[in-house]
């Protein structure tokens, strides 16, 4: 598995120095983001996980949930933030939430220092305004013009700044302090492994999986959540994504012109323990039906990479799935 590396597209120009809150071995920290990276979010090193977990376990009793009144504006800023910051890409929306209750605004004067190095960490900052200079050992390594986010790595790796952050100009700020910080990440960390291991227990077609295939694929998977009504898939859209669904109950539609312009049938339905999608990751052909989620959907999903490598050579698996696709013919 590959370390927990920040996506490179994240608007931040390549430095030739040791970027902050790391060791010149680890990924870099500090890192600016005009908007939401493209790429899935990456696979974090278990070994590092592991150390968010151990001091949150520690803190869980000292936890209370902050819910810290906000204006919509704020709300929506914070929301379109914090959903582009790879730490938080794959949390559910109720996590995402209390992520953006608990963010506290801070105006902050030229000077100001933020976080200085070799201290130890107590918050992560999400810039909404102004400019910051990041020093290193003296030296000025780089500075966010308006956006991006800080901090973050002290916090995860219980380890001391690695750089000093101080404002060039007046500016704003929104702090999440690292108890919240530690405790939604590992709560998000476990809740993720054990209900997606439990979810795969109930999926038939995964039975004949060895376990430690299955533990793998848990891992791999990512939450999604839809409304009644909502389209989860196209029909004759290209996709890479099986879906496996947890709760709620969708529908599978294909058109059909006798029913008049636009007209559509019921081809099957999908509930907990079901799963769809297959087609675009076997065939590489289009989606063969729309499904609309009937009731709230919750699903998880599995992208064609991990599909191949996890599931791919199982021949049973491919087999069955191959009959299942003839309820669409």
């Amino acid at each position: 598995r590959g370390s927990p590396r920040p996506p490179p597209l994240l608007g931040r120009p390549a430095l030739p120095v040791t970027p902050m809150g790391c060791s010149s071995s680890t990924p870099a920290g500090a890192t600016a983001s005009k908007a939401a990276p493209k790429s899935p979010p990456p696979k974090h090193n278990p070994r590092r996980r592991g150390s968010i977990s151990a001091e949150a376990d520690k803190l869980a009793d000292n936890y209370q949930r902050k819910v810290i009144p906000k204006t919509d504006e704020q709300r929506d800023f914070l929301k379109a933030a914090v959903a582009g910051i790879f730490l938080f890409e794959a949390l559910p929306p109720s996590l995402l939430r209390e992520v953006v209750d608990a963010m506290e605004r801070r105006e902050v004067k030229p000077g100001e220092v933020l976080m200085r190095q070799g201290a130890e960490g107590d918050n992560f900052y999400v810039i909404e305004g102004g400019d910051f200079k990041v020093v290193k050992n003296g030296e000025q390594v780089f500075t966010y013009a308006g956006h991006g986010f800080f901090g973050e790595l002290a916090l995860m790796y219980n380890g001391r700044r690695a750089a000093t952050v101080e404002a060039s100009s007046a500016g704003v700020v929104w702090a999440l302090d690292r108890v919240s910080f530690r405790h939604i990440l590992t709560t998000a960390q476990k809740k993720r492994i054990h209900v997606s291991e439990e979810s795969l227990g109930k999926v038939p077609i995964l039975e004949s999986l060895p376990g430690t295939d299955r533990a793998k694929l848990a891992d791999a998977l990512v939450t999604r959540e839809y409304a009644p009504g909502e389209v989860v898939i196209a029909q004759g859209a290209y996709g890479d994504v099986l879906y496996l669904v947890e709760e709620g109950t969708a529908v599978a539609y294909r058109a059909d012109d006798k029913a008049g312009p636009g007209g559509r049938k019921e081809v099957n339905r999908h509930s907990a323990g079901d799963f769809f999608g297959e087609r675009a990751l076997i065939t590489d052909e289009p989606r063969a039906a729309t499904i609309v989620a009937e009731t709230p959907l919750k699903v998880w999903t599995v992208d064609r990479p991990a599909f191949e490598r996890l599931i791919g050579s199982a021949a049973d698996i491919k087999e069955r799935m191959g009959k299942r696709m003839q309820n669409y013919e």
